[in-house]
């Protein structure tokens, strides 16, 4: 297929560089460790808000404040396994609204394609270099918002 990048693709062929998040890293499930940390505060940023205010903040302390599960059922008047339960709720819920809407990928392949495009600028010699660059960054300012 013409056009397409393939993860087969992308071990012969540099050209599919842009869409290299897409298919050699779908995202982190199952991540550990800093990575784990990161997935989770990612779908958090930007998927926490279709969550219940409820689930938002219990699953906020829990993850991010670290209360354990014995406080947050304490503080939230359910059991402990209550709050297992919600949480493993959250996170399917996080993970699932960035399968069907892809905007953790679409982000993390936009910053490196400024990332790209920067390095090459500041590599060029053009006598519009400074005023593109600070497009450039003007964009990143943006996206990051």
């Amino acid at each position: 297929m013409t056009g397409s990048c393939g993860s087969e693709d992308l071990k012969r062929d540099e050209g599919c560089q842009e869409k290299i998040l897409d298919s050699l890293r779908p995202f982190l499930y199952n991540a550990t460790g800093m990575d784990a940390i990161v997935e989770k505060t990612l779908l958090f940023d930007f998927y926490g808000a279709l969550l219940t205010e409820h689930q938002r903040t219990l699953y906020a302390d829990v993850t991010f404040n670290n209360m354990s599960l014995s406080e947050a059922a304490e503080v939230y008047g359910i059991s402990r396994q209550g709050v297992h339960d919600l949480l493993k709720r959250c996170e399917a819920s996080l993970r699932e609204y960035e399968n069907r809407l892809g905007l953790i990928r679409q982000y993390e392949t936009v910053k490196k394609l400024l990332g790209s495009m920067e390095t090459r600028l500041t590599s060029a010699e053009t006598p519009e270099k400074a005023e593109l660059l600070r497009l450039l960054h003007a964009v990143e300012n943006e996206i990051e918002r």
